[in-house]
């Protein structure tokens, strides 16, 4: 992204107005907005692996809801077969349901990363508190 910026300041000094060159900006947005999407997709795939694994408490439900995100949380009755369970690593299948799910639900989303914030200053605040 740095680099993209770098690249029109450069050509924007050394060419004309005519030139339009803005869409080296809306490609430095978009890697911006696609890069914010994917840190916050893993830190909160992190925090819900840690919650199943014990190594995080479970987050209090909202004031509208019984239980809490990680309660409501939801996977394919497919992949949760008994069979592919046992062949496979669960914390590996369960981060591979996570990453699955959250590609439906949240794709680069306003409302959704606001909402996601207080989850993810906590995630940080957690892992700056671990020697």
């Amino acid at each position: 992204m740095r680099f993209l910026i770098a690249l029109y300041n450069s050509l924007n000094a050394q060419s004309t107005k005519i030139l339009d060159l803005s869409d080296i900006l809306r490609a430095a947005l978009v890697l911006s907005v696609s890069a914010l999407d994917y840190y916050i997709h893993e830190v909160v795939t992190r925090g819900m692996l840690e919650i199943y694994q014990g190594n995080r408490p479970e987050p209090n439900p909202s004031a509208n809801t019984s239980k809490s995100a990680f309660s409501r949380f939801q996977i394919s009755l497919d992949s949760a077969r008994q069979d592919r369970i046992k062949a496979i690593n669960i914390a590996s299948w369960l981060e591979n349901e996570i990453q699955e799910v959250q590609g439906y639900e949240f794709i680069q989303q306003f409302h959704t990363i606001s909402s996601l914030s207080p989850i993810i200053a906590n995630c940080i605040l957690d892992m700056s508190a671990k020697p």
